[in-house]
């Protein structure tokens, strides 16, 4: 298991970036937050934004393709079957040893981070997403990315 973290404290991070608003303006901000950061950083990675079953921001930076919009479709799933983050699926898969058939459909879900659920006051709205980086990484730096977002807006108000 690579994951520094256990699926208890995936938990409470994703609890602590929950938000009590959140509309399709704020998915816009977080993926061009996300895609600006990552070109200043260096990274190379995709980024999409779903909220209400639409995706409202999809960008991919130079030395990405059409793989990372795989690897987002298949973390997106996993995100929207869970409400989870998907690294929090898999460590969960990793921890409890036994997988729901669904966690084998490697064509359908990817079991790798990188994806983390949009919560808005209680329920599941969309997903956050990156592809390009290690799994791990990608999932780091898209959980960096949503707290700066989230501190910017508490600092607004």
């Amino acid at each position: 298991m690579e994951n520094v973290q256990t699926a208890e404290e995936l938990l409470r991070e994703e609890k602590g970036l929950a938000f009590a608003t959140f509309d399709e303006r704020d998915a816009y901000n977080v993926g061009t937050l996300l895609y600006e950061r990552g070109m200043a950083d260096g990274c190379v990675f995709a980024v999409r934004v779903e909220f209400d079953g639409v995706v409202v921001f999809q960008a991919l930076m130079p030395g990405t393709g059409q793989a990372n919009c795989d690897w987002l479709d298949r973390k997106c799933a996993t995100v929207r079957r869970t409400h989870h983050s998907s690294l929090y699926a898999r460590v969960q898969a990793e921890e409890g040893g036994a997988r729901e058939p669904w966690q084998g459909d490697e064509q359908a879900y990817a079991l790798y981070g990188g994806a983390f659920p949009l919560v808005v006051d209680g329920e599941f709205r969309g997903v956050a997403a990156v592809s390009g980086m290690p799994h791990v990484e990608d999932h780091r730096y898209l959980v960096r990315t949503l707290s700066r977002f989230a501190d910017a807006r508490a600092r607004a108000l």
